[in-house]
C-alpha cells in the first residue's frame, strides 16, 4: 500500500487525524499522493483548519512530482482565485499538464476555458504549458 492509499482509507472513514499522519510520513518523503492528500485536506478543512494558502503549497509541490490530480487542483485554484491570485492563463496551463496525463476533468476544463482566453493568452498559455510539460510532466 502506499502512503496515498493509506491516508485515503482513513480520510473515507472520517479518521482524519490517521489520514493526517499518513500523509505528513509519505510526503516527507516526497510521496506527491500523500501531499496531494495533505492539500486535499487544507482545501476541504476536513481534519485541518481550511487553508487555500496551505493547499496551494502542497498542491504544488505533488505537482511538481507529477501527481496529475494535483495539477488539476491547481487550475481550479487558479481558476477561483483560492490561496493564489485569480489567474486565467496559469489555469489554463496546470489543466493541460494535467489533461496531457489522462487526467479527465482537466481535458474537459481545457475545453471550457480555451473558449475564454484571448490570442495573447493564449499564446502566453503555450509558452507556460511546454515549460510545464517539460518539468512535471511524469511519463
Amino acid at each position: 500500500d502506499t502512503p496515498f492509499a493509506n491516508g485515503l482509507s482513513h480520510f473515507r472513514d472520517g479518521d482524519f487525524q490517521t489520514a493526517y499522519e499518513e500523509w505528513s510520513e509519505g510526503a516527507e518523503q516526497a510521496d506527491s499522493g500523500a501531499q496531494f492528500g495533505l492539500g486535499l485536506m487544507y482545501y476541504s478543512g476536513q481534519g485541518v483548519e481550511q487553508d487555500f494558502a496551505e493547499a496551494y503549497e502542497w498542491m504544488l509541490t505533488a505537482a511538481k512530482n507529477g501527481n496529475f490530480n494535483a495539477q488539476n487542483n491547481l487550475g481550479v485554484m487558479y481558476l477561483q482565485g483560492q490561496g493564489i491570485e485569480k489567474d486565467l492563463v496559469r489555469a489554463f496551463a496546470w489543466y493541460s499538464v494535467a489533461a496531457a496525463q489522462g487526467q479527465k476533468d482537466a481535458q474537459t476544463n481545457v475545453d471550457i476555458l480555451a473558449e475564454q482566453l484571448s490570442p495573447a493568452q493564449r499564446a502566453e498559455s503555450d509558452t507556460l504549458i511546454a515549460l510545464l510539460k517539460e518539468k512535471y510532466v511524469v511519463w
